[in-house]
């Protein structure tokens, strides 16, 4: 026991000394982590003055007596009542390893009293999203992240790509025009949306209730959208069917007329060049012959597309887009592996105003079919026709374009599929059709949907004359083989194919070599409501096939051309459907013939 001089009393030389017990103090800490002292007060000898010191990456935790915390600060005042043993009590300063998986990046801060105490934070590049931070083995998903150390840690950031998000936008009306300002964004940016309806037209709402317009979006998933528009009726209530009129050298622009329709018939025919009328009930001034004219009902869905060839007061008149491409072309085969692929590029040949062979370029050629884009698909194998010079010698050769693209669909079975837009891009599709099997006829469905089909005509003709070119015999191609046949009358289907015989001996190879099994055709004719509940219009692809089943016989036949007409103040309630088998490659089987 150690004792200290507290005081003296006394008069004189005579003292009293009074001492006090002077505590032991034991201090202990973890020399690798730090290292503590103490001084006693001069005065007071158990008041004593404590001093922590933390060795480099490590902290000061706290003076502990036993489990007590005394105190957080390294320097600390205390007062001995008893021996005591104090703690000086320090942990590692834990290293922190980071990093990241993926575009951003990631930093910390430690706490200013405990370095241990850590806030993580990260900042992912544009178009990415934090997705957790790891901590060894654990696993956090919300930043920022605070968490006391208690090892040494290595953290990772991971960040992902943000989805890039569609926006698909459509309208009810078919031609119908609705805009949005990004159709691809990511999630959390917003989009604007307008409807622009048709001048006759009127928009309602969004599909989903919204009727916003313009309107704007936040984009946080993929989002399909629909305007509704409605149909704007004339003073007596009517719905009206509608003409838009293009300019031929500007098909990429929107369309310079629009013009209410009150009549019209339009034949759109694979076979031939037919004409298309339409009666309107005001004469725009702005229209010209030449100008493409698109034809739509009330719904916004096209029934026709033509090339205006005259105007007389009220009444347009159109022949086909076939039309459109009408003039002399030189061509040179381009080697290719399909037809179609071959097609396209002398056709893209033609649409920039090329003459091959040739320095020339038809600049109005070109800026007429520039607003065109040309596509194609399929797999025919054959080769384009070509002229041949007196050695054998293949030529370049010269084609009436119009004749050459009914030459390819008779041919060869492919079409040129013209779609002219309201707005957008103008296309031309060189296909071969697919081949719908849609069945009608009268065992089929209700009669009542149906008008009576025309009998059916077998069309593939042969006219034997004698000598002296008169009249011998007229031989057809059915389904049953060759039959002769007492009338000459043709139709348009006809191939109208004459011969000269010398004796009646040579008939029977004349027929035989003129009239094979391939080139047996024929014309099938009928009226169907143009809705009803078997089929739509719209189910019917021009030059698509058709099985026909009339009375006890199958045909396999292909739309080859139909007839629409709508009276005044009326709906249009039939559609008239031609159908025929296509001859096969007409121009290789006959040298003489007139289509």
């Amino acid at each position: 026991m150690a004792y200290e001089l507290v005081a003296r009393f006394g008069i004189g030389y005579n003292y009293v000394a009074i001492f006090e017990v002077l505590y032991r103090i034991n201090l202990t800490y973890d020399s690798n982590l730090g290292s503590a002292s103490y001084t006693r007060d001069l005065v007071d000898g158990n008041k004593i003055y404590l001093t922590a010191t933390p060795n480099q990456n490590a902290q000061f935790v706290g003076w502990y007596s036993n489990s007590l915390k005394l105190s957080s600060n390294t320097t600390f005042t205390y007062t001995l009542l008893q021996d005591t043993t104090l703690e000086a009590r320090f942990e590692p300063i834990y290293t922190i390893t980071d990093g990241v998986s993926g575009d951003g990046a990631i930093s910390y801060t430690r706490g200013l009293v405990d370095a241990n105490e850590v806030t993580f934070t990260v900042i992912p590049d544009p178009q990415n999203h934090f997705v957790k931070y790891t901590v060894n083995d654990r696993e956090y998903f919300s930043t920022p992240l605070t968490i006391h150390l208690t090892e040494d840690v290595v953290v990772t950031a991971y960040f992902e790509a943000d989805s890039l998000l569609h926006i698909s936008v459509s309208t009810n009306i078919q031609g119908a025009s609705v805009y949005v300002s990004d159709n691809d964004d990511y999630s959390g940016y917003t989009s604007t949306l307008w409807a622009r309806p048709f001048p006759d037209y009127e928009f309602v709402r969004w599909d989903d209730g919204n009727t916003q317009n313009p309107r704007t979006i936040t984009v946080t998933a993929d989002i399909t959208l629909v305007a509704i528009y409605q149909r704007l009726m004339d003073t007596n209530g009517i719905y009206q069917y509608r003409c838009f009129v293009k300019d031929q050298l500007d098909l990429e622009e929107a369309p310079k007329s629009f013009m209410v329709v009150d009549t019209f018939t339009v034949r759109p025919d694979l076979m031939t060049n037919s004409t298309s009328t339409i009666n309107v009930q005001e004469m725009s001034s702005n229209v010209n012959i030449g100008d493409v004219l698109v034809l739509y009902d009330p719904m916004g869905t096209p029934l026709y597309n033509g090339v205006i060839k005259s105007i007389d007061d009220k009444k347009i008149t159109c022949s086909q887009m076939q039309s459109f491409y009408k003039g002399t072309w030189i061509y040179n085969v381009y080697p290719s592996a399909t037809l179609e692929e071959e097609i396209a590029y002398l056709l893209g040949q033609y649409a920039q105003g090329k003459i091959y062979g040739s320095t020339y370029t038809d600049g109005l050629v070109a800026q007429r079919l520039g607003g065109i884009t040309i596509d194609y698909e399929g797999t025919t194998s054959a080769n384009l026709p070509t002229d041949l010079d007196e050695n054998g010698n293949e030529q370049y050769t010269t084609k009436d374009m119009e004749q050459f693209i009914y030459e390819l669909y008779e041919n060869y079975g492919i079409i040129f599929q013209f779609e002219i837009n309201i707005s957008g891009t103008n296309y031309v599709h060189i296909k071969v059709p697919d081949y719908q099997s849609i069945k009608v006829g009268n065992n089929m469905f209700a009669i009542q949907d149906m008008l009576p089909m025309t009998t059916v005509e077998e069309t593939n003709r042969l006219i034997v004359f004698a000598q002296d070119k008169t009249y011998r015999k007229t031989y057809v191609a059915t389904k049953n083989g060759i039959v002769e046949e007492p009338s000459t009358t043709a139709n348009r289907f006809d191939v109208t194919n004459t011969k000269i015989v010398f004796s009646d001996d040579d008939l029977a190879d004349l027929v035989s070599a003129n009239l094979p099994d391939v080139m047996y055709n024929h014309k099938i004719e009928f009226s169907l409501v143009i809705k009803n509940f078997i089929y739509e219009f719209g189910d019917f692809n021009l030059g698509g096939g058709l099985d026909i089943y009339y009375g006890d016989d199958y045909y396999s036949s292909v739309l080859t051309g139909y007839e629409i007409t709508k009276a005044s103040n009326q709906n249009i309630t039939m559609v008239h459907f031609v159908c025929g088998k296509v001859r096969t490659k007409l121009t290789n089987l006959l040298t003489l013939g007139k289509v």
